[in-house]
């Protein structure tokens, strides 16, 4: 079957682009759609093949895209959250006849929305699961708002060969956090971290919507000389970043509304470098408890950092299960199944 990814982000940087992969390496032609304002970029592999600008109707956009849609045999996500494309829409309501068409929902769009905002994105979650065949699912407790969707879990593209350097027992522990700074990073938790004997380089970007999580960044630099921001990452510089660590960290506040339905892709990165991993208990590593460890309360963070060493659980991590092969192998299948 031929996949297609609908998106508002560039190729580059949208993590779907693994299980594309996934996909051209099982043979199918994989296709990557950047749409938006005007603009329609098509990947296949890691080519433009196609650039469109000035795009100005949705027929037009129908007409360049059509090309690209093979019948009953093309799988086609559709998850535009809300930077919703208007082309995606469009495209959608004619093509839906004629392939797989799946609303893919990798995030609670509606978390931070309130009033006419909440209520806009709430009618274009339904038009979505009206238009779409089937709904795909990151986070298995939207299962509830989302009855008979796929759970699609997230996964890793790095190889599950590489283990990160043991320690001597000499040096301060190396401790890494790879994502976003936002609203929801949790510094005092950094803080804590950096209080203890550790190195902890931080990698990412400040988000552009939460400016004060750029402050509290600098704020902690210039308080811990044992932390240091390396920037902005590429997910694919991953294989070659992580293995120089031994713990990975998940610093997000727990309680705050950001992280009710993420399944964050670092704890997966993590895992299958085998890193261990110290997060706060949010759901999803609540849910992976057998492989991480819960900065709870229920034990200081010195004894939960040494347990981190002394007592791994990242050894028990079947990587092979959470590969964008695996995830590509079982969209497939299901789609598939749903034919006959």
């Amino acid at each position: 079957m031929d996949l297609i990814v609908f998106s508002g982000k560039r190729y580059a940087a949208d993590f779907r682009k693994h299980l594309l992969r996934a996909a051209q390496a099982d043979g199918c032609r994989a296709t990557h759609v950047q749409c938006g304002r005007g603009v329609l970029v098509v990947t296949q592999g890691e080519n433009v093949v196609a650039e469109y600008r000035g795009v100005r109707s949705y027929l037009q956009a129908f007409r360049l895209l059509r090309p690209l849609f093979h019948g009953d045999r093309t799988i086609v996500l559709y998850g535009t959250g809300p930077g919703l494309s208007l082309f995606a829409l469009f495209i959608s309501v004619i093509t839906v006849a004629s392939c797989c068409s799946c609303y893919d929902v990798y995030d609670d769009f509606t978390y931070d929305a309130t009033g006419a905002t909440r209520c806009l994105r709430w009618m274009v979650d339904r038009y979505w699961r009206w238009v779409c065949q089937r709904v795909v699912i990151l986070d298995p407790n939207l299962a509830g708002r989302y009855p008979g969707a796929l759970h699609l879990d997230n996964a890793s593209h790095l190889s599950p060969q590489r283990k990160p350097p043991t320690s001597t027992g000499s040096e301060a522990l190396r401790l890494v956090y790879a994502g976003t700074i936002d609203d929801r990073t949790d510094f005092e938790f950094l803080y804590a971290l950096a209080a203890k004997d550790v190195t902890l380089d931080i990698y990412g970007r400040v988000h552009p919507d939460y400016p004060g999580a750029g402050l509290r960044l600098g704020r902690l630099l210039a308080a811990r000389a044992n932390v240091r921001f390396l920037g902005e990452y590429d997910n694919d510089e991953l294989e070659e970043i992580l293995p120089q660590y031994q713990i990975g960290v998940v610093p997000y506040l727990p309680s705050h509304r950001l992280t009710t339905h993420i399944n964050p892709d670092k704890i997966y990165h993590y895992l299958n470098v085998g890193l261990e991993v110290v997060s706060l208990p949010i759901p999803q590593t609540v849910r992976l408890a057998d492989y991480i460890h819960i900065v709870d309360g229920s034990q200081s963070l010195e004894t939960v950092l040494r347990s981190s060493i002394l007592s791994p659980r990242s050894s028990g991590w079947i990587a092979r299960r959470y590969t964008w092969d695996a995830r590509w192998s079982q969209l497939r299948g299901t789609m598939q199944a749903g034919d006959e």
